[in-house]
Order: C-alpha cells, then sequence, then structure tokens
C-alpha cells in the first residue's frame, strides 16, 4: 500500500484540522493532462504558466484532491480542493512527512555522471525496491518519488542532481538517505557552479547529511581524503578500477563483437570471482562497483548481483550498441555530454580494434566561459586515442576538430552531415555518436 494513501491523511500530515470523505490516493501528477480518479493533483507554478489554473480538467478526471495556490478560485468549500501559499513546499511536507513513516533503507545518488545508470543497476538488483523514475532528480522530482513510496518497498533509490550550490543539501534533507553514493566529481553543470571544487563541496552534501550508522560510497581517487574528513557516518568505502579501492571491477576482456565485457572484482584487494556485463565501457565497470558496493553492504553476494544483472543492458541512448547503415557499427551515446563522459565514450570506441573509428560530436553544452577549452581538449583526446576520424557538429566543436587536425571535419549543416555519414558507412567502420540533451544528436541515426 502507498504509504500516502488517502486524503485524510495529507490534512493529518500538514496539521490541517479538517476531513472528508476518506478517498483513496491512487497516483501523484503535476500535470492534469495526466489526473485521472483518485489522483493527488499538485498545482506547480512552472516558468510559462501556473498549474493551479488547470485544477479543474484534473477534478473533471476524479482527482481526489487538488492542491493549488491561494487565488485560483473562489469555491472555498469545495471538498477535493486545497488552497496553500506554496504549492511546491506542501509538497515537500507531505514528502517529508511519508519519509518519516519510511522503514526500508534510502540510497542517494549523485554525481557528475553515472548517477542514472548506477540507480537502474541498483533497481535490478536489490528486490522490492522503489527507484527514482526517468530523470526525476529535482525539487520537484525527489519529493514525488518519496511520495510514492509504499510500504512494502525494502529499498528506495533516490537519483539527485544538482545545477547549482546548494541542490544537494536541500535534497538530502528531503530523502533522508541511509546510503549515500558519489558517482564521480567532473565537470558536468560547471556553468552553475564555476569550479570542480565547488561542484565536489556541493555532491559530498550527501555524505555530509548521513546518520552515525550510514554508508559513505565513494570513488577512489584524489579525493578520498576530503570525504573522510566531511562524512558524518562511521562507514565509507571506495570503488574504482584500481585495486588499492575497497571494490575494484577489472575490466579483464571484451567479447570480439564489444558486446560484453568480463569483468574481475576484487574487495580489499582480493579478487572474488568473476561476472559478465552488457554494460560496455569503463565508466560503466565503474557504475558496477558504485552499485555492487551497495548491494553488497546490504548483504547482496556476487554470484545473486550478477545473476539479477543478466537482463540488464545499456539505457536508452547511452552507450548502446548497434548495427547501422551499410552494416557499419553505431554506439549511440546520444542522451547527454559533457567532458568526462565524451572522454570516457571515447576510450570505449578506441576499444574497437581492426575497424576504422569515426566520432560524431555535437556540443558540450553548460560549461561556461571554458567551453572553447573543453571542446580543444577532446579533440586532443580523441587524436591521443587514435580515433580516425573527428566530425563535429555545433558552435563549439569547431575547436575540438580544429585541435584533432588533418582528419577533422566541421559541419555547420545537419543535411551535409547527414549526407557524409550516409556515404561514408562502411561494415568496417564504428561511429560514436554523442553529445549534450540540447543538441538532439540522435537526428544524425535516421539517414
Amino acid at each position: 500500500m502507498r504509504i500516502l494513501h488517502n486524503v485524510n491523511q495529507v490534512y493529518s500530515f500538514l496539521n490541517i484540522s479538517k476531513t472528508s470523505d476518506p478517498l483513496p490516493i491512487k497516483s501523484i501528477c503535476i500535470n492534469s493532462k495526466q489526473a485521472s480518479k483518485h489522483s493527488l493533483f499538485f498545482g506547480l507554478p512552472g516558468e510559462n504558466t501556473d498549474g493551479s489554473k488547470y485544477f479543474e480538467e484534473a477534478l473533471a478526471k476524479e482527482a481526489a484532491l487538488c492542491i493549488i495556490k491561494h487565488g485560483f478560485t473562489d469555491q472555498k468549500n469545495h471538498t477535493a480542493l486545497l488552497e496553500c501559499e506554496d504549492v511546491l513546499f506542501t509538497m515537500t511536507e507531505l514528502s517529508k512527512a511519508c519519509r518519516q513513516i519510511f522503514k526500508g533503507k534510502v540510497i542517494g545518488i549523485t554525481g557528475s555522471n553515472g548517477k542514472t545508470t548506477t540507480k537502474e543497476i541498483i533497481k535490478q538488483a536489490l528486490p522490492n525496491i522503489f527507484a527514482t523514475e526517468g530523470n526525476l532528480n529535482n525539487e520537484i522530482g525527489v519529493p514525488i518519488n518519496i511520495l510514492n513510496l509504499e510500504d512494502s518497498h525494502h529499498y528506495a533509490a533516490i537519483e539527485m542532481g544538482a545545477a547549482k550550490m546548494g541542490d544537494i543539501k536541500y535534497l538530502s534533507s528531503i530523502a533522508l538517505q541511509d546510503i549515500g553514493v558519489i558517482t564521480s566529481i567532473g565537470r558536468s553543470h560547471i556553468s552553475g557552479f564555476g569550479s570542480v571544487e565547488a561542484i565536489l563541496e556541493e555532491k559530498s552534501e550527501i555524505i555530509k547529511n548521513l546518520p552515525a550508522d550510514g554508508l559513505a560510497v565513494v570513488p577512489f581517487g584524489q579525493h578520498v581524503d576530503f570525504w573522510n574528513s566531511v562524512k558524518t557516518s562511521e562507514k565509507l568505502v571506495t570503488f574504482g578500477l584500481d585495486r588499492r579501492a575497497d571494490y575494484c571491477f577489472e575490466i579483464v576482456s571484451n567479447d570480439l563483437d564489444n558486446s560484453q565485457q568480463k569483468i574481475e572484482v576484487f574487495i580489499k584487494q582480493k579478487s572474488i570471482g568473476f561476472f559478465y556485463s552488457n554494460l560496455l565501457g569503463a565508466h560503466n565497470a565503474l557504475n558496477l562497483g558504485a552499485a555492487f558496493a551497495v548491494c553488497h553492504n546490504l548483504g547482496l553476494q556476487l554470484e545473486e548481483f550478477s545473476n539479477r544483472l543478466k537482463e540488464l543492458s545499456n539505457i536508452h541512448n547511452r552507450l548502446g550498441l548497434a548495427k547501422w547503415i551499410k552494416n557499419s557499427t553505431i554506439i549511440d551515446d546520444t542522451y547527454n555530454a559533457n567532458p568526462d563522459s565524451t572522454i570516457a565514450a571515447l576510450k570505449y570506441l578506441a576499444s574497437f580494434s581492426g575497424k576504422e573509428k569515426i566520432a560524431v560530436l555535437g556540443d558540450m553544452l553548460e560549461l561556461g566561459n571554458d567551453s572553447k577549452e573543453y571542446h580543444s581538449n577532446i579533440g586532443e583526446m580523441a587524436k591521443a586515442l587514435d580515433i580516425d576520424i573527428l566530425l563535429g557538429f555545433g558552435e563549439f566543436m569547431q575547436y575540438a576538430v580544429e585541435s584533432f587536425g588533418s582528419n577533422g571535419i566541421f559541419f555547420t549543416r545537419e543535411a551535409e552531415l547527414k549526407e557524409y555519414l550516409k556515404e561514408y558507412a562502411a561494415v568496417d567502420k564504428v561511429f560514436l555518436l554523442k553529445g549534450s540533451r540540447g543538441m538532439k544528436m540522435e537526428r544524425f541515426k535516421i539517414i
């Protein structure tokens, strides 16, 4: 049963002395078009309009209760309406009340890269678990996820994103995670922070707000001393590709067609066995390491972890491998891009021996004043990895093409790049397609 399962609970959680028919709450929605019978509708303000305007549509669909801002109706005695000063604040307060009741373990996950994949691995590996839906990982998404918890859930994997300072501290105060995971510290959304040091400080809030008996799971490397100095839990474990990490996931080999990789697992420098993963690339070995560190500390052994992941493949548009036009091979990593994830994808492309390797890269956005330098560095990295051809598309990728050198080609028109890909594709070529979400690089898959 949903923790928040009827309308009277809403009033009770908000300390409002009002009762009504104890109508059940069967779903949570913030879009009146998605309302249905027994929905709890929140009329949240948006950039272009205020959701409270649309409460009548939600009522027409038999929503159990609509929580809206004062001033949008004169129906003061409507049993299915609750007016408030701040709808988001009210939604957050309800989610905090639900979190206090939830008896399972909450796993909070943040990081510059890898948080969604790590969440999906944990979701697949642990039984009776709720996990963040899609990328609902901000000040709206986290409360919605908490409101969707049920009594039957033993675990909740809550993803937390940050675009500015203070985001993770705020989201942590809602989720109250028992386990805090930092997947990576990189240069994602750096324009909102100003420096990698600020990103480190912000992401670390997830382990600064752990209970004493909680668990911090962090990547092995240069920041471990800092994390040990700020953690509020007694236990901290590291993961990585280095055997000095508490949990090391070392890639032994790839299949000939690069569709699977064999990984040896070490705990405290002792090998505990092997498993095969459909998740490809070194960055996914790190995601697996983070997830296993969580699951192992919750009692899951490697064999069971491996068995539960057999059917898990790469998330849509994230390093997906497929046959393409003229029997060429395409690596679809178009979901998003920043300098660290782009370098990881280039390293995976470089692992294809015996094939011509072509990187098709769109701009990496939200990099602030250093965009030119970051893009130029990508071209240098691609050259160092012996990528054969770099095709750039967007305002800044021209700098990557310039630093890559003579085998780089810059395109300003979508049609021209599509025509080039159509003509150049062949059975012995593998293409990496990657760029920030705003670049919509998936458009180049369809020629």
